[in-house]
């Protein structure tokens, strides 16, 4: 009788020894069977030392170069932003921090270990200020429609004059025009000249005159000052018969004032709005009056006026009027209590200008505005101002808050915001982009048409993501994906930084992990498995198992080729290949007293080469299986190591990972012991196959069962001999021990008859047959 073993496989714990596949074992540790041989793995390589207190539980090495690192459970994973060379990682972990964040080479790298030293707030919170509006032209040399200067000599051809009493309107006094009355009996009186400048159909309007009160009487009393006093002096802007028309008034004890009159030659000044006091009017002084007059809709002005003696403001008022325009340009002198004297109010230098031509179809539109950081990112944008009517191409300022709102952290980075107008077209009302301008800047004026502006904005349902953020992945289609709660929150596509909350799915109990098979998330909750499938972020759709399968450990979840998401499950290692793919991939391989004798919740797995790799901990025992569920995998595989985190390098497909326990199989019989690695402190991270030695491995063959038999010869055939014990069983007693040498056979001592065999090889050297037969001639 012979028995030959020249296939290795793995453990299959839920078998009794006996039934095993002849292949299998009883015990395989630290066994790499990636070939039929039994062979080692090669010794762990130190990396890199960490600065954390450890033990370390989440590692990712970014640019190659710099090693990130935490205590406690964080996610990670590089951005989807197009030509990104600054390396942007997003970082999600509440047990590490209050919010999810985002890095970048130079941030996570610019300060000292650990790594990162700096991470951001990922996302921009949005504008809680609204934006204000006012429209106005800025009158230009190269837009004024009107510009007319009269120095005071234009009495006779353009001008038209009236007296309600004995008057004259005399020109050249001083060089310009005077408005004398006298003679008059009645308390108050009023005269006026008025010019025509087609001023009607334009959107902003400057009006400003020079004027002198005259002290100078022809009377009893003369320069001894009047018995009478002016009233007002006005600044009339309007149509000779328009029912309401701007008036611009001073008191003669200095009151600005803002009003209507219904008529050129109407005494009843209907006041709006008052300034401060200037001072009393003085005689022989000239003073200037202004008057800037900006349409905002159809028959509605926003209009300020002001005073001056030089050059020094005196007082100013602001109002709004709905007046019917005209072409009317005018002074109106208005006295009381006259004597039979005579005063000349003199105005000169009269100036008109008028700029853009009003066009009566009106677009009603309104502004938004965002906040951009220094990485470019921008917020969902403010609430629209107030709704205004605007003639295309007339200028609107726009004013925007300087700073953030209180609260916000500085560390978000805003340093611009950008401006955008509501524009209707046939598909509807878009904001389109205006301008970007610095944080600082309160103003913008806006002289943009509509066909000048620019993309429609982006972001107008982009929110900051939860605080709670967990597990966060970036899908191929440019979606990045995490959960809070009981809801999976997808990104704006191609935008990470962006989690518009109409892009969250809810489950019906919490989730704990969530992973993808392309554009699909897989999703565990604390219940059932859920598959979202979709390829617009605000299109997925969500379906759910009918059976519960309920994930035990966020740690434990992983890819693997041609199985799918896998993780821990109540049951076993529950594999997911899309909506209404689950199985248990262990199902065959531990019974589930087995299994949850591992405390499946202590699970932390990483795949690798298409192996799930999975530390356990009960926490009495710590340890580690190696998992290869592929058709023509080694099956299950102890190793005798337990890491607290690790992490595969996509770039170069090396596996690294966080030691803090290794017992390696060794026995006093062996020619070489292990090298056990260094710093088994949860702090150092160690490249799996990175050093030069080897691991021991330990395999203990099935339980054979036989008629009884005396074997008596015995060979391993090996590719070297340098540190290889073989031990043979008979009855569960040990039979012989041996550190083979040579592939010549060798004799096993004499023993009686035997009905149980099982042969355990321990060592590092590669092994492709071991067997032993009664007879030197069964040997194969």
């Amino acid at each position: 009788m012979r028995i030959a073993i020249d296939n290795f496989r793995g453990e299959i714990p839920r078998v009794t020894p006996r039934g095993l596949p002849d292949s299998a074992a009883q015990a395989a540790v630290n066994a790499r069977l990636l070939s039929g041989d039994l062979t080692a793995w090669r010794q762990f390589g130190a990396e890199v030392g960490l600065a954390n207190t450890g033990p370390v539980q989440s590692i990712y090495k970014l640019a190659d170069t710099v090693w990130l690192s935490w205590d406690s459970d964080v996610d990670v994973a590089r951005g989807t932003t197009g030509g990104d060379t600054t390396y942007r990682t997003y970082i999600t972990g509440p047990d590490e921090y209050t919010e999810p964040r985002v890095t970048t080479l130079a941030l996570a790298s610019g300060g000292g270990a650990p790594y990162p030293s700096a991470t951001r707030p990922l996302g921009v919170p949005a504008p809680e200020s609204t934006p204000t509006t006012s429209i106005g032209t800025d009158p230009s040399a190269d837009d004024l429609t009107v510009d007319v200067l009269d120095v005071g000599d234009s009495l006779a051809t353009v001008w038209n004059t009236y007296a309600e009493h004995p008057s004259e309107v005399i020109q050249s006094v001083l060089g310009g025009y005077a408005l004398g009355i006298e003679n008059a009996t009645e308390e108050t009186t009023l005269c006026y000249l008025r010019r025509y400048y087609d001023i009607a159909a334009s959107v902003s309007i400057n009006v400003s005159a020079d004027v002198m009160f005259r002290d100078d009487f022809e009377g009893a009393g003369a320069g001894a000052g009047p018995t009478f006093f002016v009233k007002q002096v006005r600044l009339l802007v309007g149509a000779p018969a328009s029912g309401a028309m701007l008036a611009v008034a001073m008191d003669n004890d200095g009151f600005l004032k803002l009003g209507t009159i219904s008529a050129w030659d109407s005494h009843t000044f209907s006041t709006k709005a008052t300034s401060a006091s200037a001072a009393t009017v003085a005689f022989d002084t000239w003073y200037t009056f202004t008057a800037r007059l900006t349409l905002v809709s159809e028959g509605i002005y926003d209009v300020t006026a002001s005073v001056y003696a030089g050059s020094a403001l005196l007082t100013t008022v602001s109002s709004q009027f709905t007046i019917t325009l005209g072409n009317y340009v005018g002074g109106m002198l208005h006295l009381q209590n006259t004597d039979g004297t005579r005063l000349n109010t003199v105005l000169d230098n009269i100036l008109v200008q008028a700029a853009g031509v009003y066009d009566p179809t009106l677009v009603a539109t309104a502004y938004v505005f965002t906040f951009v950081n220094d990485l470019g990112q921008e917020s969902a944008p403010s609430l629209p101002s107030a709704t205004l009517t605007r003639p295309d191409g007339v200028t609107v300022t726009v004013t925007t808050a300087v700073a953030v709102p209180s609260g916000i952290s500085s560390d978000y980075g805003i340093t611009t915001k950008r401006i955008y107008r509501a524009i209707t077209g046939n598909a509807g009302t878009a904001f389109q982009f205006v301008a970007e301008i610095p944080l600082a800047q309160a103003d913008y004026v806006d002289g943009l048409t509509d066909s000048e502006l620019g993309a429609v904005l982006a972001s107008d349902l982009w929110a900051l993501p939860p605080d709670d953020l967990r597990g966060v992945l970036a899908l191929p289609n440019g979606v990045m994906a995490g959960f809070s709660q009981n809801q999976l929150c997808l990104s704006a596509q191609n935008y990470p930084h962006a989690w518009p909350v109409e892009y969250r799915l809810n489950t019906d109990t919490a989730i704990v992990a969530i992973g993808n098979v392309d554009n699909a998330v897989v999703i565990g909750t604390e219940s059932h498995v859920y598959v979202a499938v979709g390829n617009d972020p605000a299109a997925y759709s969500m379906s759910k198992s009918e059976v519960p399968y309920a994930c035990v450990s966020k740690r434990s979840l992983a890819y693997l080729t041609g199985v799918g998401v896998v993780f821990a499950g109540t049951d076993g290692i529950m594999a997911v290949a899309g909506v209404g793919q689950i199985r248990n991939l262990t199902e065959g391989v531990f019974t589930l007293r087995q299994w949850q004798a591992l405390v499946p919740s202590s699970i932390v797995a990483v795949a690798h080469n298409d192996i799930y790799w999975m530390a356990y901990d009960t926490g009495t025992a710590k340890g580690c299986y190696a998992i290869d569920a592929r058709p023509n995998g080694f099956g299950v595989v102890e190793m005798a190591f337990h890491f607290t985190a690790a992490w595969v390098d996509p770039k170069t497909d090396k596996f690294y990972l966080v030691l803090d326990e290794d017992n390696e199989p060794d026995d006093a019989s062996l020619p070489e012991h292990p090298s056990i690695p260094l710093y088994l402190d949860g702090t150092t991270v160690y490249e799996f196959e990175g050093g030069a030695g080897l691991m021991n491995y330990r395999w203990r063959s099935k339980l054979w069962l036989a008629p009884p038999t005396a074997f008596s010869i015995a060979q391993v055939r090996a590719e070297s001999y340098d540190n290889l014990l073989v031990r043979f069983y008979a009855d569960g007693v040990q039979l012989y021990e041996v550190a083979v040498s040579e592939e010549t056979e060798f004799v096993l001592p004499m023993a009686d008859s035997s009905t149980q065999f099982e042969i355990e090889i321990l060592g590092t050297d590669p092994v492709r047959v071991v067997q032993m037969a009664e007879d030197v001639l069964e040997l194969g």
